[in-house]
Parts: C-alpha cells; sequence; structure tokens
C-alpha cells in the first residue's frame, strides 16, 4: 500500500487506541519503529520513576528506565516539557518485539501509578500457504463432513476464507480458531452436507494478513468426492409392444459407488439381474408393471417402475356358437370383445349377405324369417402402430323353415374325358333342418344318383354328358329343382408324333414334318422352331403350312398338319440349307391342356465361316498374338493353318524347326447362331517383323471346305467407320450405329459423332459443327436434337494410335413430340356461309383435317394448310345438312400423327378468334397494358390538338369573310409605295424579341450564304417598311427581281413579337411566302440556287390551285385562295421564281425553314425565332442597293390587288380598322 493509505490506517488505529486504552503499531522485520507515549508535563512537578515495559511470547520485563534502554536496539525519546517518553525500536525482529509495550510513570516513594500507556507492536510476518484436511474428501450424501484450512507462520494470525469453484462470494458458517502466535496454526473448520450434484465440486480456502498486500493471497484447493445412494429410471413408461413380439425393458443406474447388477421383478416375482432384459414372444400374460431395483450399500435401495402394455388385435368371443330358433321369434347375441387398445369399432355381418351391417357388441333381431338364417360374423377393430387390425369371432344362427329352390355349382360344368368331377347343390334359403338332396340324370328320373348336396363323378366319358338335376327336401317341405348341362372335354392326344432327332444333308429336297392329334374341343396347331414360332404368312418363303381336320363321335376332332420346307427364298424351292438346323415343336392346344412333340434336326453342310475378323495388329517383341478362326460345320470340320502358302504343322513351326506356333480347336455354343461352331486357334509366340503377313485358315469336312485369310500386321490408328446408319428416331434425339473397321490391334477405341445441321454441309465454316463422345457405344444416341429437324452426321474411330477418317455421310430428321401437337382453339362454325374459325398456337407445318358428322358418322370433308396462327376457311361440303363440325391438326409431312379433334361451336356469326387474355404470358399482359396507357394518353393529345386546330380554323374563317367585306381597300403595294416616301429609321437586333423559334432545322447546304438570305427575306420589313437588303449571288446569277420583302405584319399587329407574328404562330412562316410571291424571292425558301428550272429543264408550273391539306399543316393560308394567279411566263422570269424543295416550286408548299449557325448568333436570343439578322447592319451599302433594285421592280410590275393582313382583321378581339388597331394573340412560352 502507498505512503497515504498508510497514514490513514495509522490514524485510525490511533483513534481506536485511544478510545481503547492501547493501539497496535504494525511494523515488518527489520524496519525500525516509534512506539509513542504522551502525558501531562504538568505532572514533572512530582517526583516520578519512567519506565517501559515489554510482553511477548517469551517473558515480561523493563526494556527501558527513565532515559536508560535495557536493550541494545532500543532508545529513548524523552521531551518532558512537551510530555513525551517514546521507545525507538531498530531492526524490529519477531521474536524480540512482538507483543505489547507499556509506557509507565510512578510516582517515586508511594508507587502511585501517574500515567499508563499501552502499544501493541505487531511484527508482520506472511503466514504460510494453508492447507486443506482431509486431502481428499470423501463424504455421503446428506451426511456432515468437515473440511479444515490451517495456516501457520503468520503475525498476525491469518484470515482463512472458503469459497466454491463458480462462485464469487465467500461461503458463510465457518468456524474460525486463531492460532495467537506463528507457531501455532490458524484453523477454519467448514462444515458440509453434500447432496449428489456436490460431486466432484472444488472448494479452495484462502489465507491472508496485514503482512500481505490487498491482491496477494495464499490458497489451497480440494475436490469433495460425494457417495450417493442409486437413481433408478427405466425405459420410457409404459412401453408399448406387440403381442407375439419382443421388446427389451432397460434399467440405467447413477450410484456412487457403481452398482453392478441390479433386480427385476414383477408382481414380487423375481425376473433377471440384468441391466437390460429382452422379452421374447410377448403374450398377454407378460403385461404389467416392471419394477427395476439397485443397492450400494449406502443404506438406500432405488428403483422405478415400467408399466409393459401388451398390444393386442381384438380378441372376440361369443357365448354360445349357434342358436336354433322359430320363425317370427326375437333374438340377442352378445359379442365379448378384449383389445388393447380399445377397439375402434364393433359391427355384426352376415355371411353371403353384404348389405346386412348392424353396429355395436349385441345383435339383436326381432321377428325373424327364414331369410335370416345364417351365419354372423361379430367383427371388432382396433388401430396399432397406424395399421388397422381385427378380430372376428362367428355366430350361426339357425331358424327353422323349409328348403327354397336348388342352385348348382359350376352353373356351366365342364369336365375331362378319364377324370373326375363334382357338382355342388344348395338351396335359397337353404331350409333347417339341412335338407336331403336328390340327383338324377335326364332321362333316367328313377334313378338316384346321389341323396347329399354333392355328385361326384370319378371317371367322366363321353357317355357322361347329359342334363342333371338337384332338388332339395327336410322335414318342413321340399324345394324346387335346378339342372346343369355337363360337357366332357377331351385334351389333345397325340397321333403321329415327330421323331426325336433326324440328320439331313444339305440340298436336300421335298422334306416334310408331319405331326396329328386328337381333341374336344378341336385344337389348335403350333409350330415352332427354336422356340419361334413359324408364322406362315412371314415365313412363306421358308416354309409351307398344311393342315387337315375331321370330326368325328361326340365332337371329337382329328387335326393332322405338315410342315413342308418349301417356299421361293430356298435353293431350287424345296431344298435344306445349313440355317435349317435346329430344334421344331409341333404343339396341339384346346381349352383343357397343352401338348407338344420336339424334333432335333441336324443339317449336314460344309464349313461355313462366322465372324470373321480379317486383320489382326501386334507389335514386334509382344509374347504372342492369336489368331481366330470360326466356322460353322456339320459333322466336325478339320483345320488346318498356313503362312504365305507354307502350311504350319501343327505342335511346330514352319517346317517344324521350332515350337513358335500353337494350334488347336474348341467347339463353343453361340445361342445367336446355333450348335455346331467350331473355332480354330493359331497362337503366335515371340511376335517379330517376319511374323507380319497373310495367314491361311482353312476348314474341310465330309461335305465340303472353305478357306479365311487373316492378315497380321502392326498396330495402327483404326479404319474409319461404314454403313452409318439411323436405328432410332425420337423428336430429341436420335440412335446411330455403323459397321466398325478394322480397330488398329487395340479394343478401347473411341467413337466420336460429328453433326450439324442438314441446312449446310459439315464443311461449311459459317455454322458449328458440334461433336458427341460416344466413347465406346454403337449404337450411340445422340442428345439435345430440335424435333422435325433434319441433321447430317458422320462418325470417326480413334486410339492411341490416332484417327480415323469420317464415315459416310448420314442426313436424318428427328420426329415430332407427339404432344407438341397443338389442339385447335376456339373452333367455331357458321353454316349460313360454311365458314369455319379457329386458331392454332404452333410453328409446325400442320395440316387441318375438317370432319363432318353425317348420319352419325364422321367423314373427312376437307383438308386446310395451316401456315399462319390464325386461320379462317370456307368449307366445301357435299351436304349442307351437316349435323357436326370437328378440327384436328395433324403433321402435314405424315398425316397420321394427329392432335385429339375439336368438335366446332355453331352459330350464326363466327367472330375472329383471339386468344383468351387468361391465356397470356404475363409479359405480354404487361405490354398490353403499357400500350393502352401509351393510347389513351396519345388520343388525349391529338383530341386537344385537334380543338385547338378547330379554333384556328373558326378565326381564320371570320377572317376571310372580312376580307371580302373590304376588297375595296388599297393593297400592301400601294401602302408600300407611300411609306417609301418616308422610311423610318432601319430596325437594329435588340433584346426586345420575346418569341423563340420552335422550328431550327439545318439544311442540306447549311451555307452561311443560305442563312443570311433567309434571314434578310425575314426581317426585311419592320412596322410596314420595306428594308433593302442585300442579295445573295448564286452561281453567277445575281437574284433579280425586287429584293423587297413586302410584310403583311405592320405596326397595326398587336402582336407582341418584334418579329411580326406570335410566339408558335405561322405570322413570320407566311411573311416568308408572302416574300417570295412578291418578287422578293431572290434567295429559295430551301436556299436554293437561282437556277428558276426543274430537273427536266422546264419551268415550274404556276397554274395553281390551292389545297389546304398539301400546305404542310399552316392554317390559314386558305384564306388567300380565292386569289387567281399568275400565269404569265414573263412574271415568272420577272421574279427569278426559285425551286422550292418538297414543294415542286409550289410557293404554298410547306415552309422549309433554314438552320441558324449556332456559332454565328452571339446573343442569348439566337434560338428565338424572329430575331433580325445581326450581319445585316455591316453592309449598308449593299441594303441600299438592294432598295434601288427592289424599286425599279415594282414600278415595272403589274398592279397586284392584295389585302393588307391588317384591314381583313375583324372579330370579337379587334377594334374599327386603324393605324392604331391591334389584334390580341395568345402567346405560349
Amino acid at each position: 500500500m502507498d505512503k497515504q493509505q498508510r497514514q490513514f490506517v495509522l490514524a485510525f488505529l490511533v483513534m481506536a487506541l485511544l478510545v481503547a486504552g492501547a493501539w497496535t503499531v504494525d511494523v515488518r522485520v527489520g524496519e525500525d519503529v516509534t512506539l509513542e507515549c504522551r502525558f501531562n508535563p504538568a505532572l514533572m512537578d512530582k517526583r516520578h520513576t519512567f519506565y517501559w515495559i515489554r510482553a511477548n511470547i517469551k517473558e515480561k520485563d523493563n526494556v527501558a528506565i527513565g532515559e536508560s534502554p535495557l536493550e541494545k536496539n532500543y532508545r529513548i525519546s524523552f521531551k518532558p516539557a512537551e510530555g513525551q517518553y517514546d521507545l525507538l525500536v531498530s531492526g524490529a525482529t519477531y521474536d524480540r518485539d512482538n507483543g505489547r509495550f507499556e509506557c509507565r510513570l510512578k510516582e517515586q516513594g508511594t508507587g502511585i501509578e501517574l500515567h499508563s500507556q499501552s502499544v501493541d507492536l505487531v511484527v508482520l510476518v506472511p503466514p504460510s500457504s494453508p492447507q486443506i484436511n482431509p486431502v481428499s474428501p470423501v463424504a455421503v450424501e446428506g451426511q456432515p463432513t468437515e473440511l479444515v484450512c490451517s495456516s501457520a507462520g503468520g503475525s498476525p494470525d491469518p484470515v482463512l476464507r472458503w469459497y466454491r469453484k463458480g462462485e464469487a462470494n465467500p461461503l458463510e458458517g465457518a468456524i474460525m480458531k486463531p492460532g495467537g502466535s506463528r507457531s501455532v496454526a490458524t484453523q477454519s473448520t467448514l462444515i458440509v452436507r453434500p447432496q449428489k450434484e456436490d460431486d466432484g465440486a472444488e472448494y479452495r480456502c484462502v489465507a491472508w494478513n496485514r503482512a500481505m498486500d490487498t491482491n496477494d493471497k495464499k490458497e489451497a484447493n480440494i475436490v469433495l468426492a460425494v457417495n450417493y445412494a442409486p437413481r433408478v429410471r427405466v425405459s420410457p413408461s409404459p412401453l408399448n409392444v406387440e403381442r407375439g413380439g419382443s421388446v427389451q425393458i432397460q434399467c440405467q443406474v447413477d450410484a456412487k459407488p457403481a452398482v453392478y447388477s441390479v433386480r427385476w421383478t414383477r408382481s414380487g416375482r423375481f425376473i433377471a439381474t440384468t441391466f437390460n432384459h429382452t422379452l421374447r414372444s410377448v403374450t398377454l400374460e407378460d403385461d404389467g408393471v416392471y419394477v427395476c431395483s439397485a443397492d450400494n450399500g449406502l443404506g438406500q435401495v432405488g428403483e422405478a417402475e415400467l408399466q409393459l402394455d401388451v398390444l393386442h388385435p381384438p380378441i372376440v368371443t361369443i357365448s354360445e356358437s349357434r342358436k336354433e330358433v322359430e320363425i317370427g321369434s326375437s333374438v340377442s347375441i352378445p359379442c365379448n370383445v378384449s383389445a388393447k387398445p380399445a377397439p375402434t369399432s364393433i359391427e355384426w355381418l352376415k355371411e353371403g349377405d353384404a348389405q346386412f351391417r348392424s353396429n355395436g357388441p349385441v345383435l339383436r333381431l326381432n321377428r325373424v324369417a327364414a331369410a335370416e338364417n345364417g351365419r354372423y360374423l361379430c367383427r371388432a377393430t382396433n388401430m396399432i402402430a397406424s395399421a388397422e387390425r381385427s378380430g372376428n369371432a362367428t355366430f350361426q344362427l339357425l331358424v327353422k323353415h323349409e328348403p327354397g329352390s336348388a342352385r348348382i355349382s359350376p352353373e356351366e360344368p365342364i369336365a375331362v374325358d378319364e377324370a373326375s368331377i363334382t357338382l355342388t347343390c344348395a338351396a335359397d334359403p337353404p331350409g333347417w333342418p339341412l335338407p336331403q338332396y336328390r340327383w338324377w340324370k335326364a332321362g333316367a328320373e328313377t334313378t338316384i344318383l346321389a341323396s347329399t348336396s354333392e355328385l361326384t363323378i370319378h371317371v367322366a366319358r363321353q357317355n357322361s354328358e347329359g342334363t342333371y338335376y338337384c332338388q332339395p327336401s327336410n322335414e318342413l317341405g321340399t324345394g324346387g329343382s335346378s339342372y346343369v348341362n355337363l360337357r366332357v372335354f377331351q385334351p389333345p392326344r397325340f397321333i403321329g408324333q415327330l421323331p426325336p432327332v433326324l440328320q439331313k444333308k444339305a440340298q436336300d429336297a421335298d422334306f416334310n414334318l408331319t405331326c396329328s392329334a386328337q381333341g374336344k374341343p378341336k385344337p389348335s396347331i403350333t409350330w415352332l422352331k427354336d422356340g419361334v414360332e413359324i408364322l406362315p404368312g412371314s415365313s412363306s418363303g421358308s416354309y409351307d403350312l398344311a393342315m387337315d381336320e375331321s370330326e368325328g363321335r361326340n365332337a371329337i376332332f382329328t387335326v393332322r398338319s405338315t410342315l413342308r420346307f418349301h417356299g421361293s427364298e430356298r435353293p431350287a424351292l424345296s431344298q435344306l440349307t445349313a440355317d435349317d438346323r435346329g430344334v421344331y415343336t409341333c404343339a396341339f392346344e384346346n381349352q383343357i391342356r397343352r401338348i407338344e412333340s420336339t424334333l432335333t434336326l441336324k443339317i449336314e453342310h460344309a464349313p461355313i465361316l462366322l465372324d470373321h475378323r480379317p486383320k489382326v495388329a501386334s507389335n514386334v517383341g509382344s509374347s504372342s498374338v492369336q489368331l481366330l478362326c470360326q466356322v460353322q460345320a456339320y459333322p466336325r470340320p478339320n483345320f488346318e493353318w498356313s503362312l504365305r502358302d507354307v502350311p504350319i504343322i501343327g505342335g511346330g513351326a514352319v517346317s517344324g524347326t521350332d515350337s513358335k506356333y500353337e494350334m488347336n480347336v474348341t467347339s463353343i455354343t453361340n445361342v445367336a447362331n446355333g450348335n455346331d461352331i467350331y473355332q480354330g486357334v493359331l497362337r503366335i509366340n515371340d511376335v517379330k517383323e517376319s511374323d507380319y503377313g497373310d495367314y491361311t485358315c482353312k476348314m474341310w469336312n465330309a461335305e465340303g471346305e472353305n478357306a479365311a485369310a487373316v492378315r497380321l500386321q502392326a498396330t495402327s490408328a483404326p479404319e474409319k467407320p461404314t454403313n452409318l446408319r439411323v436405328v432410332q428416331s425420337g423428336y430429341d434425339s436420335l440412335t446411330l450405329e455403323w459397321d466398325e473397321g478394322f480397330n488398329g490391334g487395340f479394343e478401347n477405341t473411341i467413337y466420336t459423332v460429328l453433326y450439324k445441321s442438314a441446312s449446310s454441309s459439315l464443311s461449311d465454316a459459317g455454322q458449328q459443327q458440334q461433336e458427341d463422345d460416344c466413347q465406346y457405344a454403337n449404337p450411340c444416341v445422340i442428345r439435345g436434337l430440335e424435333q422435325l429437324q433434319s441433321y447430317t452426321f458422320q462418325v470417326r474411330a480413334e486410339n492411341t494410335k490416332g484417327k480415323s477418317p469420317l464415315s459416310n455421310s448420314l442426313t436424318a430428321s428427328t420426329v415430332v413430340d407427339m404432344s407438341r401437337i397443338p389442339e385447335p382453339k376456339q373452333v367455331a362454325y357458321e353454316p349460313k356461309t360454311k365458314t369455319i374459325s379457329f386458331n392454332v398456337e404452333s410453328q409446325l407445318p400442320l395440316m387441318a383435317m375438317v370432319e363432318s358428322r353425317i348420319d352419325g358418322d364422321w367423314l373427312l370433308s376437307q383438308k386446310i394448310s395451316v401456315r399462319s396462327p390464325l386461320s379462317r376457311e370456307v368449307l366445301d361440303l357435299v351436304k349442307d345438312d351437316v349435323d357436326d363440325i370437328r378440327i384436328k391438326l395433324c403433321l402435314e409431312m405424315n398425316t397420321t400423327l394427329c392432335s385429339e379433334p375439336i368438335v366446332a361451336v355453331t352459330g350464326d356469326l363466327i367472330q375472329e378468334p383471339t386468344k383468351a387474355l387468361t391465356e397470356l404470358p404475363a409479359k405480354y399482359m404487361v405490354a398490353i397494358i403499357v400500350a393502352c396507357v401509351v393510347g389513351s394518353l396519345v388520343f388525349v393529345l391529338f383530341a386537344i390538338f385537334y380543338c385547338y386546330r378547330r379554333r384556328r380554323a373558326q378565326k381564320l374563317k371570320k377572317l376571310l369573310e372580312m376580307e371580302k367585306a373590304h376588297s375595296a381597300r388599297p393593297t400592301i403595294t400601294q401602302q408600300q409605295q407611300q411609306q417609301q416616301q418616308q422610311p423610318p429609321p432601319p430596325y437594329y437586333a435588340g433584346l426586345e424579341n420575346k418569341g423563340r423559334d420552335q422550328s431550327l432545322m439545318n439544311t442540306s447546304h447549311g451555307s452561311m450564304l443560305d442563312d443570311t438570305a433567309s434571314k434578310n427575306a425575314l426581317y426585311a420589313t419592320q412596322n410596314g417598311y420595306g428594308y433593302a437588303v442585300a442579295s445573295a449571288q448564286n452561281n453567277g446569277h445575281a437574284n433579280g427581281g425586287g429584293d423587297w420583302v413586302n410584310m403583311a405584319y405592320t405596326e397595326h399587329s398587336y402582336s407582341n413579337s418584334n418579329n411580326g407574328g406570335s410566339v408558335n404562330s405561322q405570322d413570320s412562316l407566311w411573311q416568308l411566302k408572302l416574300a417570295s410571291q412578291n418578287g422578293g424571292g431572290g434567295v429559295g425558301v430551301n436556299g436554293g440556287g437561282a437556277d428558276h428550272q426543274l430537273g427536266n429543264g422546264t419551268l415550274p408550273d404556276r397554274s395553281y390551285h390551292y389545297d389546304p391539306m398539301t400546305h404542310g399543316g399552316y392554317g390559314g393560308f386558305e384564306d388567300y385562295s380565292h386569289y387567281p394567279p399568275s400565269n404569265g411566263d414573263d412574271y415568272l422570269q420577272r421574279n427569278n421564281y426559285g425551286v422550292v424543295a418538297g414543294g415542286n416550286g409550289d410557293p404554298y408548299a410547306a415552309v422549309h425553314k433554314n438552320g441558324k449557325r449556332m456559332e454565328h448568333l452571339e446573343s442569348t436570343y439566337h434560338n428565338v425565332s424572329g430575331l433580325p439578322d445581326p450581319y445585316m447592319e455591316a453592309e449598308p451599302e449593299e441594303m441600299k442597293q438592294h432598295q434601288q433594285q427592289q424599286q425599279q421592280q415594282q414600278q415595272m410590275a403589274p398592279p397586284q390587288h392584295h389585302l393588307s393582313f391588317d384591314e381583313s382583321l375583324e372579330s370579337g378581339y379587334s377594334t374599327p380598322n386603324s393605324r392604331n388597331r391591334r389584334v390580341i394573340r395568345e402567346i405560349i412560352v
């Protein structure tokens, strides 16, 4: 602890000592300490004696008297005037200084104690590490156990605290026993009563005294082991097991010390001592409570109970199995049921009566009748493991009554010749007491054949056929008789059979096999070769069947069949071949039995080569190689091998010099080719290059000989496959097969199929060629193809030596997926027009087959080729009164593949079939909705525009009426001539224009000259005055005629724009056209040159008749259409008429505005329509010249009668005609 903390502690101790009369002072070993003694200085007036007394564990004695210390390490600090008598201790030790020091002042002579003061000096020494006893404590659950912690050697005595692992706070209740000195240990005893959960708990004892830092501690740990009584737990209770099954009952014990056996008991009876006890073949007696108990010697036995429920289906019992009653009496029969779990249903049924059913455990029948006689079944049902289980018991109710009518079974009896047959007779109702039965045969009624319910004929003969009768009777009466017709059949029986073995030679002729049998009914004959039926139709080329049959007595048939080896596919029509070898079977069969006769036919023939491989490959240095030669022959053939026509002797080499060659012959069985197959093998050891060459295998027997060549060569790349073909076609796959070439000596040859669409060849680089790795498969399935598409295929072989060339090219097509042939939609038929309409949703080439039903039969009426999604056809029907029309869709290339037919809906009016909106895909629905919204907006905008145009047309119509009323007013030309006398100052470009030109377009020429001319034409007049503008020079020709642009808009216009027209109005356009008409068109509107002729060298036609529909939407021009145009050529020449692009020289055609060049307009209003040309002011001299030329043209031109625009205005928005009249226009910014 730091100095400040020490001072605080010291002050606290001083205060405590002042109160208690003594205080404690701590000092560490080897340190110095001052023991203070303070007294009243007034006591110095008396005779006195001062001294210090020390009391430690050894003695109590003076250590200082007066100012003289009695120990060499002690010193006295005596200041009487200040009342101080202190003892200074140097190098404190525990044995000397630890104890109580007393400062005393006594009066001399009397011994009266004037002052006394005590100080407990504690020499601080850390304690030793604590120790816990017992070291490994073992406790018993519930019994008190003491844990003692001790620590010695500390000064002062240490503080001992107990902790449990996992808990932060110390444990309470520990008993502390201080040691009092370093030699005596301080003890702390903790008494615990442990439980099972305390087993393995860790306890910790911590020792601390003032000699240690606050965070320093010494501790000891122990782990408490607790022995506890057994805790017993058994399998989940209740435990269910089905009767007859096995179950294991488990007992789990948790105990300390552990137990090694348990005790199973049931109802106090001992069963077993194992923890897991198995009960096998559980019975109902095993049901009950099982107790598992365990004892580990601690005086308390643990146990647990297990309830075992043995589940079983219902056990049904009825107290009496049968009961005899009279007709009209009542019956009550209880049904006792035992089941676990309890039954879910109990019901009564009656045998032979599916309609009878009674629910409940008691069967009650009131006023019984004869029909209620019979056997009753009580059935109970419960559920075990989600499965329905049932049990039943029967009860027979015997109602006394006479038998009813007889019934014989079987109803159509058939007996087998020389076999037994039994006929059974029963009565309905059966009658009680049981009736007697009387059997007889028609024609012998007096002969009783039997008196029981069964008639048995032990050996049936043909004479046993006939009609048999049966009649029941008992003591109460006789029932009705019944009869059946008995027929006796005879199973097939051979009359002539085939011999077991027959041997013939190849090329033998006229060979037959004959087989005959009898039977009733007539047996059928079947011929088989090697288990495969010989059909007369399909095998007529090799066989001919002849049959002879006759019917004998009692309808017994005799059938004789001959198999003739005769046909067009045989040599000389009837010769045998080697393929005729095999097993032939003649089989007769009727309703009773099937019999067979078998013949093994052997054909003697010369060797026939089978599965010949003409090439074999092997590398030089190979240990051996085999050459095979497989033939079919009878009798057994001989084999001979030769190399380059030199025979190879068996067991030796050529010329017999060594054992290089080995030969053998084996007989093998080949299911495909039958028996008589032999294989000759030539084994060549230690292959060398000289062994390569052509080997010959020669085989012969008594019937002839044959030979085969085999070439031995080095391994190589495989040969190309041949005969590529299709073996199976699907709608998305094709199965290809090919003949494999020589594999080059490697068995693991890999085949790759290359293919592409048949629309281009395999060499076409424009289309991606695809490959399919078939590995070793032949045939190979090519998947992922499109249906009804043609593909070109080739196959290539590959081994470790390289690749083969490509095989022959094959073009094959996939078939159509029948599930993808659509059905026609919305099929409708209109009888009046004989029109049928339907919808088809497919891209396949289809043919619509129209069928009409006439007199109940469907007949094909017409075929319609479907090339579009919607078809509508007029039918060419034979009859008008057809009942119904239906359509089915078939493939155009194969009309046998069709969809299901759909019957048309007949009606008077056929609407164009449309696809239901609910059937449209979501993306089309969204597109339709968006289109509808956009269409609605367009319609609204068009309506607004139409209303605006209509209103303008009405205004212009009024202007036309005013123009007619003021036709006598002077023309614009006259007014301009008057105004020429005093022209106002020219107009200069400024910022007064409030309109914006919305029709900026780039012209085809885009020249600055054209822009200037257009602007000059547009801005040449202001306030009714004409201004001279610079005329453009094009192609070396000056623009003739007057260059004055006569502006119809004067200052009389109430337009708010300085360009002579309102914003978005057509005034400026009209000014431009008017300027051109008045001869100021030195420059064409389209910026064209001065060439006045058309492309064909003729002048444009000025015989213009106004059509408002051709003016590009510029309304208001029709107001001037009544003025007759001038047709004189001189007029055209004088005005230097410019060709207007797009208008064929029409001055009234749609105006094509020249694009303004943005880089030439420095004003912020460069996009405003009607601004004066900023470049016009820079050419005053040219302007003057232009004004003079224009004045000359006006004098030469004939008078023109034009109505001033301001004079024509008369509407609700105008004032009487005057110079100051203004027209109010709507300005849209």
